[in-house]
C-alpha cells in the first residue's frame, strides 16, 4: 500500500476533528447555551469546508480558528442579551431544558448556571421535519446512526439548515424519547416507521409561547 500523501494525512486529521466536534455538539445539545452551540457548529462547518477550498472565504468572515479570532467570532455571533436571555429565578423542581413552540418554531428553554437565568434557542419546523426524514432513512438501514452521518441536511429549497438548529431539534426528539442516545456510539430508534407520525402527533401538544 502506498503511503498517504501529506494532503491525505491532513484530510484524515480534519475528518477526525470534525467527527469529534460533532460528538461534543451531540452531548451538549441539551445543555449548551445558544452562543456556545452556534460557535461549535460553525467550527465544525469550517473544518468540513477546508478541503473544498471554501475555508478562506469563511475565515474572512471571522471564523478563524486562532485563539484571538475565535474570541472575536464569539463576540460577533453572540446574540443580543435581550432576545436570548429571559431573566428568571430557577424554580424548585423545574427541569431544564424544556421545550415550547411559537408559531412554526421549536423553542428550547435552558438554564445558564453562570448567568443564573433562562435562555432560549429556536429552530424552524422545516428543520425538524428535514431531520426526521433523514433519521428515518438512516434508522431503517442500521441499528445506530450519528449526527455527522446525517449532516449536512438541506430543506425543500436546497439550502442547508445550520447544524446548531438541527441539534436543537435532536435535543427535543431525545427529550420526547423518540430518539435514544447510545452514549458516544450515536442514536437509535425504537421504530423508525412511526417517527414522523409521532412528531406530527406531539407537536400540537407542546406548550405555546
Amino acid at each position: 500500500m502506498d503511503p498517504l500523501s501529506p494532503r491525505q494525512q491532513a484530510m484524515e486529521v480534519l475528518a477526525a476533528a470534525e467527527h469529534q466536534l460533532r460528538k461534543i455538539l451531540a452531548d451538549a445539545s441539551l445543555t449548551a447555551e445558544f452562543s456556545e452551540l452556534r460557535e461549535l457548529a460553525a467550527w465544525a462547518e469550517v473544518i468540513r469546508e477546508i478541503p473544498s477550498g471554501d475555508f478562506p472565504a469563511r475565515a474572512g468572515q471571522g471564523l478563524r480558528l486562532t485563539p484571538d479570532a475565535t474570541i472575536e467570532a464569539k463576540r460577533r455571533t453572540r446574540p443580543r442579551r435581550r432576545s436570548s436571555k429571559i431573566p428568571s429565578t430557577k424554580s424548585r423542581g423545574r427541569s431544564y431544558p424544556h421545550f415550547l413552540r411559537h408559531g412554526q418554531d421549536l423553542i428550547k428553554i435552558g438554564w445558564s448556571k453562570g448567568k443564573k437565568c433562562e435562555y432560549q434557542q429556536k429552530a424552524p419546523w422545516e428543520a425538524l421535519h428535514a431531520l426526521v426524514d433523514a433519521i428515518a432513512r438512516a434508522g431503517t438501514e442500521r441499528a445506530r446512526f450519528t449526527m455527522d452521518e446525517l449532516l449536512p441536511i438541506a430543506g425543500a429549497k436546497g439550502s442547508e439548515f445550520p447544524s446548531y438548529q438541527l441539534y436543537i431539534c435532536m435535543a427535543w426528539l431525545r427529550d420526547e424519547r423518540l430518539v435514544v442516545q447510545q452514549g458516544r456510539q450515536g442514536y437509535s430508534l425504537a421504530d423508525a416507521r412511526s417517527l414522523s407520525a409521532a412528531v406530527d402527533e406531539r407537536w400540537p401538544h407542546l406548550s405555546v409561547r
